[in-house]
């Protein structure tokens, strides 16, 4: 279905469409049309660089995060150094090559959108694929 042929729809994270947990983290997908919300929720202590990094085989996250905070903290430091802190209410985007780990002692939890066709490696995490 693409989105001119969207009609009057809702679903609810209570059901999601697909699931994908590691250890410390879940992303929960919904999907309507040709786009798909994921709320992920990353649980304190969890870093990219410590939980991830042996299953993607690279030196930082090669993958695009466009992201709306719920709640919680999570801070992403880019390659070349630069660096934010994420909290409820923000809207950010993380590009490729970056590292990113919850603050504090309370879940990350986010909400991403994307184009659930979008077959690049910098769509695929915001896909749970």
């Amino acid at each position: 279905m693409e989105l001119k042929e969207l009609v009057l729809n809702k679903k609810s994270f209570d059901a999601p469409d697909r699931t994908h947990a590691l250890e410390g983290r879940l992303t929960e997908s919904l999907e309507l049309g040709d786009l798909e919300l994921t709320r992920v929720t990353m649980q304190p202590g969890w870093r990219w660089s410590k939980d991830a990094r042996d299953l993607e085989d690279t030196e930082t996250c090669e993958r695009l995060h466009v992201g709306y905070q719920l709640s919680g903290r999570h801070h992403v430091r880019m390659a070349d150094g630069s660096e934010i802190d994420v909290g409820p209410g923000d809207f950010y985007v993380a590009p490729p090559g970056h590292d990113d780990w919850t603050v504090g002692d309370e879940p990350s939890v986010f909400i991403s959108i994307a184009h659930k066709e979008c077959d690049s490696p910098l769509c695929r995490d915001l896909l749970g694929q």
